[in-house]
């Protein structure tokens, strides 16, 4: 049996990785190779698995210089805007303003504007030996995007073993800049695939779509008998899809827009507005429970199990009359769903006085992945305008939605939609390969 080493953040250790993981183990002897520090958190999560502890030196003189010119003369991904958008909101995760200041002003302009000559895996070839795990008996490694440790990635290709990378979200090819040229890659689709060849320059041939193991639960919830809780008002369900509390105030901009439509026009119908499940501190949504229109849902990871969010979040989509959102995954999710999909591309409810260059919602929106999969097509589920806007919400309060529903075939044609068994075979022929 072949012994797989499996490399991934604890971060995306959910419900879908550890179904994928656990259909692997019937497959392949599994060891994890983890943070020592959160040995508890994975050993709980993931059974039947060997667990080793990812070890590495410090770093050389000449290796923290090798880190440095990465840092700001290394390869950007093709999609620039990803890669400005991603690092600009980062900036809200520093806590101390002097440093937060000094990245914002000095270190992130130098890293986008300097000249790039130096690639992922002249940085790799330079570090390896950084790494002190035990690899022994190791036949191949699966490694999960965002990498979690360069030292023992650089390592795996340096002794030439067979590494596998799996690119977790859809955007990852867009956004990414630490992905070896050299390894192989497993996707979600054939799109994605194109994005990876063309954005950081892999070789097709070790590229292979394998299905998304982020869509399991929905292919789960698509193929059970659902039963809808019954609901006597229209809603009108808008998904906040920044987790940064300068685009959120801009996304609460537009629902305050909405309730004044509605209002206006004495329509029928509601706002449910479900919060950004990764932010911790939610007060920012306060101002909305003043709304008349507006009803908050609060994303309560704590108060569900995973699976049970998941079937409250689909149900949520099935019981509204459209989904509402900037660019986010869970509006792909929807276009598989019953209900029709709105993506909004308008902009003058922003004050623009009041918000930072950097931080803006249309930069967001027009992240390469939404531009690709998304915004490609003439469809009325593309809001250009509050007077589209405005009809929209007049023809769903009056439930009129067929007009509507051709833009989620066109998203969701795009993406193969995969059962956790059908997304392993693929994986374990391509492994085995």
């Amino acid at each position: 049996m072949v012994h797989l080493g499996i490399v991934l953040k604890k971060e995306i250790l959910k419900i879908d990785t550890i179904r994928f993981i656990d259909e692997l183990k019937k497959q392949f002897e599994i060891t994890f190779f983890i943070d020592q520090e959160f040995e508890f958190y994975y050993s709980t999560r993931v059974k039947g698995v060997q667990f080793r502890f990812i070890n590495s030196r410090g770093l050389s003189l000449r290796e923290r210089f090798a880190k440095m010119l990465f840092r700001y003369f290394g390869f950007l991904p093709g999609a620039l805007n990803n890669y400005k958008v991603v690092s600009y909101f980062a900036l809200e995760n520093i806590q101390n303003a002097y440093k937060r200041q000094w990245v914002e002003r000095v270190a992130l302009p130098l890293s986008i504007l300097l000249p790039k000559f130096i690639s992922y895996e002249w940085y790799l070839r330079r570090v390896f030996s950084v790494d002190e795990s035990n690899l022994s008996g190791i036949d191949k490694f699966l490694f999960f995007t965002q990498i979690e440790d360069d030292y023992i990635l650089a390592r795996c290709l340096d002794l030439q073993l067979p590494v596998f990378i799996y690119l977790y979200s859809w955007d990852h090819a867009c956004k990414l800049t630490r992905l070896p040229t050299s390894a192989n890659y497993l996707v979600w689709n054939e799109g994605v695939k194109e994005d990876l060849a063309v954005l950081n320059k892999v070789q097709e041939h070790n590229i292979f779509p394998v299905g998304a193991t982020q869509f399991i639960g929905l292919n789960d919830f698509i193929s059970s008998d659902v039963v809808l809780p019954e609901t006597t008002t229209r809603t009108i369900y808008f998904v906040f899809s920044t987790l940064y509390e300068a685009l959120i105030e801009q996304e609460i901009a537009f629902v305050t827009l909405v309730d004044r439509i509605i209002s206006n026009n004495f329509l029928p119908i509601q706002i449910l507005a479900r919060t950004y499940p990764n932010r911790r501190n939610q007060k920012v949504y306060n101002s909305l429970e003043s709304l008349k229109n507006v009803k908050l849902e609060y994303v309560q990871r704590e108060a569900l199990s995973e699976a049970e969010a998941l079937t409250a979040k689909y149900n949520s989509i099935n019981n509204s009359e459209g989904l509402f959102h900037f660019g986010t995954t869970l509006g792909l999710e929807a276009s598989f769903l019953s209900k029709p999909v709105f993506i909004i591309d308008f902009y003058d409810f922003i004050d623009q006085h009041k918000i930072n260059k950097r931080m803006q919602l249309k930069d967001f929106v027009h992240q390469y992945q939404n531009d690709k999969y998304l915004l490609q097509n003439n469809n009325p589920n593309i809001i250009k305008s509050r007077i589209e806007l405005e009809q929209i919400i007049v023809d769903l309060a009056d439930g009129n939605l067929k007009p509507y529903m051709r833009y989620n075939k066109f998203v969701s044609n795009q993406f193969p939609l995969l059962s956790v068994n059908q997304i392993c075979d693929n994986v374990i022929k391509v492994i085995n390969n």
